[in-house]
């Protein structure tokens, strides 16, 4: 997507232009607005008041054989300690200035498209209609941004869905409560009560349009820059109010925040290598001197097009017998139905689509992948790995580009205005931190990010990889079609073979890159038209790009198998921890030339949900892992031959049997 006055507004520029922070976050009076909904003494009356609350304390009680009052005391504990406390003056106005202040010292521009947020406010007067925002979510930033927008737009601060975890700061914590957030536990399933509470909360919200929702379609953050496979028990909650005819119709707001540097980078880099998730908050990152002092590029945030959920639905999406079914059950019961939930995921996966088709796309993520790929091949040459002259880098980045505007009509790369060749100088300045251009050798230096002493020499500089392949894997995502049919091609010889092969890719990496199986014909068509204008040299250069994942993929499914020869498994981060030490143990040995990105931890969990779905590994708690080790070794073969077809030279490399 191309950046333009015309589409995009700078948030930064329009506070300056008003006369600053202080001045901004006084001009804007919310009062009337942020008043409309009920309060929160009386949206938690109405939740102790609703049936289902009180058949589900009655119900527990009688289980656990004491009295109500015993379940109703922990019901209140639970909802004060989710519940949020919405204050406008004390809160919202003083972190808001406070934000800006140090969004407009750390960042260039914050981009976004304004004519879009301002339908919003207008639909948002009629409170008929609830609005749930839905953002991607790649940083602790993202729930930020989008509350700054409302408030410059006199929009109702939306009531935030935030993980437990920020509570253990109570400073931090209770400043987001006052914000708009609400707390929940990541696991509680198991617990009817909480599951109560919390369900009856969101529905109360949407069916009062107290407050617009925000949550995050996907769960948590990705650490990865790439969306994660959405989980759908928050938006299933939204959904059954619409199929049990309570509410008239939502709206969901896709909406997609892209970053030139994501701050909690190093950290994500270092998690993703098996360290130890460290202490993180919000107020801990904007507090770090070195955040401060440093500058973090732009953000792009683009408000996708509202979903309505009726326009959805209604739209031969359901089948009207079941919505009658659904209509006819008790309205104060939660519908677990096996429908409803692939109803559910079918429409999240659509959110996540929209969600990737409005990523802005900068230059950066072509330049991570095409220093990426010079650094492998310069791996399997002997050469010196960490060292790249800009004389390589520049015709690589230029090819990308190339490949790109021709597969997407339309669509351009954000390039700051500048020519390739200066853009490219531009972002890595930007992402000196890890990256070091030397204009005396004219040429990249990579920095040691290494928390451990080491003299393996590729160890000191996986952080440095995994960051850059964080980076590209924005770029990966949008070619990835194209990539597969690319392989595809190559490796059939009847034409049917190409679909056929193109299928198994996209279910192969369906978790690696989200999308809707129900598209894949679509996707196909689409990539085969436009494959037809690239030449030989584009082509391999598309299936290149994709090959460190089929090798990562290839390793880990005969790892997997040689493990559950050697050992038994019960436990599935022992099993991702056994399998990543072995990657990375392959990896520093000199005689496999493997590409350097695999080793990240998401690569196998991926892999791991992918042999989940496809019902070829079983993991229950305190079971022991079972394993169709037939169905693995058929598509380890599968993959080993298109690797072999596609990569002549990584014949040798690819027998990764060797003892450890």
């Amino acid at each position: 997507m191309f950046i333009n006055s015309k589409n995009y507004t700078d948030f930064l520029a329009e506070i300056r232009t008003i006369g600053g922070e202080f001045t901004w976050i006084r001009k804007n009076n919310l009062g009337k607005i942020q008043n409309a909904g009920r309060s929160p003494k009386e949206i938690a009356t109405a939740i102790f008041d609703s049936e289902r609350i009180k058949k589900v304390i009655t119900d527990e009680a009688s289980r656990r054989r004491v009295k109500n009052d015993v379940v109703y005391s922990e019901a209140k504990q639970i909802l004060s300690n989710m519940a949020s406390d919405f204050h406008l003056h004390t809160a919202v106005q003083t972190i808001g200035y406070s934000l800006a202040k140090i969004f407009g010292r750390i960042f260039s521009h914050i981009w976004y498209n304004s004519e879009a947020l301002e339908k919003i406010r207008k639909i948002s007067y009629d409170r008929s209609v609830s609005i749930v925002w839905l953002p991607t979510h790649k940083s602790y930033l993202d729930f930020l941004l989008i509350s700054l927008l409302c408030y410059h737009h006199q929009i109702q601060l939306p009531a935030i869905c935030a993980a437990e975890d920020f509570q253990s700061s109570k400073l931090l914590g209770e400043a987001l409560r006052r914000c708009g957030a609400f707390f929940i536990k990541r696991k509680f399933k198991e617990d009817p009560i909480y599951w109560a509470i919390f369900a009856e909360y969101i529905q109360q919200h949407i069916f009062h349009s107290d407050r617009p929702v925000e949550f995050f379609i996907e769960g948590q953050r990705s650490r990865t820059g790439k969306s994660l496979f959405p989980r759908t028990g928050l938006l299933q909650l939204v959904v059954e109010l619409f199929m049990k005819a309570q509410v008239y119709d939502t709206l969901l707001v896709p909406i997609t925040i892209n970053y030139d540097r994501i701050l909690e980078e190093s950290l994500f880099s270092y998690e993703l290598l098996g360290r130890p998730k460290p202490k993180e908050s919000a107020s801990g990152l904007l507090k770090a001197r070195q955040i401060l002092s440093d500058s973090f590029g732009s953000i792009f945030i683009t408000i996708g097009h509202p979903i309505s959920l009726r326009e959805y639905l209604l739209c031969g999406n359901i089948n009207l017998e079941f919505r009658g079914e659904l209509m006819n059950k008790d309205k104060d019961n939660l519908s677990y139905d096996n429908k409803l939930r692939e109803l559910t995921k079918r429409l999240a996966l659509k959110i996540v689509s929209t969600q990737n088709c409005n990523n802005v796309l900068t230059i950066w993520p072509f330049i991570a992948v095409a220093i990426l790929k010079i650094i492998n091949d310069h791996r399997r040459n002997s050469q010196e790995h960490f060292k790249i002259n800009i004389t390589e880098l520049n015709p690589v980045v230029e090819m990308l580009v190339g490949i790109f505007n021709k597969c997407f009509d339309g669509k351009e790369i954000y390039i700051e205005g500048l020519m390739i060749k200066d853009a490219i100088m531009y972002y890595l300045r930007l992402h000196g931190s890890y990256v070091d251009f030397n204009p005396n050798t004219n040429s990249v230096d990579f920095k040691e990010m290494s928390l451990t002493q080491t003299s393996n020499v590729v160890s000191k500089y996986l952080p440095t990889i995994i960051l850059l392949s964080n980076y590209s894997s924005i770029s990966v995502y949008s070619l990835a079609n194209f990539c597969f049919f690319s392989i595809s091609e190559n490796i059939s010889i009847l034409p049917s073979q190409v679909y056929e092969n193109f299928n198994f890719l996209c279910q192969l990496f369906r978790t690696e890159f989200v999308s809707d199986p129900n598209q894949i014909g679509e996707n196909f068509d689409y990539a085969k038209i436009k494959c037809k204008h690239l030449s030989k040299v584009e082509c391999h250069l598309l299936a290149q790009i994709m090959m460190p994942y089929l090798i990562a993929y290839h390793a880990i499914l005969e790892l997997f198998l040689e493990m559950n020869n050697e050992e038994n498994i019960s436990n599935q981060n022992e099993f991702f921890t056994a399998i990543h030490q072995r990657l990375i143990f392959k990896i520093n040995n000199g005689t496999n030339k493997l590409p350097l990105q695999i080793a990240s931890i998401d690569l196998i969990k991926n892999g791991f949900n992918f042999l989940g779905s496809e019902q070829l590994i079983k993991l229950n708690q305190n079971e022991p892992l079972l394993v169709d080790f037939a169905g693995i070794g058929r598509i380890l073969k599968k993959l080993d031959g298109i690797l072999r077809l596609n990569f002549k030279e990584f014949n040798k490399e690819l027998s990764l049997r060797s003892k450890i």
